[in-house]
């Protein structure tokens, strides 16, 4: 990792990492006991932990082949905001990330993921996949969890989200550009009796 920029906010300094392997997140949030998944990519292997205490190396062959947990890692990606940008806040590593608020609804912003385990994101590529045996209780557990979210129901509702976004802003643009046409037009036609001639009509 190198850093790219660093600030302060809220009287933290924030240094932010550019990071050479590719971390993303999907984090529902509650209260007390918020659960996430997260996903660490190198060039041949990917780790997968589940809040902090469930972790597995799949091999690209592996993963593909575990369509829900494939899904949720594409998820993941459209809901980080930089899958290769990290930032220290204190002692720990964080992420930006799309929360799944208390599975209602999904946050318009940004919010900070903390990655508890600092040493995970500065260490080598895995030399071997996790045991079979070791993967299947892990899919089980992953299963558990995340029984009832539906990623490609998130990702429909959260790119609808964007999609609509777009188009509020650009008929904002096409609102302001037509006005700054009609005044350009009243004021060429009245000069400097604009407002005179407004009042006409009030």
């Amino acid at each position: 990792m190198y850093i790219i920029d660093c600030n302060i906010k809220n009287d933290f300094l924030f240094i932010i990492y550019r990071n050479m392997t590719e971390i993303s997140c999907y984090y529902v949030y509650y209260n007390f006991t918020p659960e996430y998944i997260t996903f660490i990519k190198y060039e041949k292997y990917f780790i997968v932990r589940i809040n902090n205490y469930k972790m597995i190396t799949l091999s690209y062959e592996t993963f593909m082949k575990i369509p829900k947990l494939f899904d949720f890692y594409i998820l993941s990606l459209i809901l980080t905001e930089d899958a290769q940008q990290l930032y220290k806040i204190d002692d720990g590593y964080c992420l930006m990330t799309v929360y799944l608020w208390k599975r209602l609804y999904l946050t318009e912003d940004y919010k900070y993921v903390y990655l508890h385990d600092n040493n995970l994101f500065n260490k080598c590529e895995p030399k071997r996949e996790t045991s079979n045996k070791k993967i299947k209780k892990f899919i089980k557990f992953f299963n558990n969890i995340f029984e009832n979210d539906e990623p490609i129901t998130l990702m429909t509702i959260y790119l609808n989200a964007i999609i609509n976004g777009a188009e509020k802003e650009l008929n904002k643009g096409l609102h302001l550009n037509n006005t700054i046409r009609l005044l350009t037009g009243i004021k060429k036609k009245y000069g400097g009796d604009i407002y005179d001639a407004i009042r006409k009509y009030v």
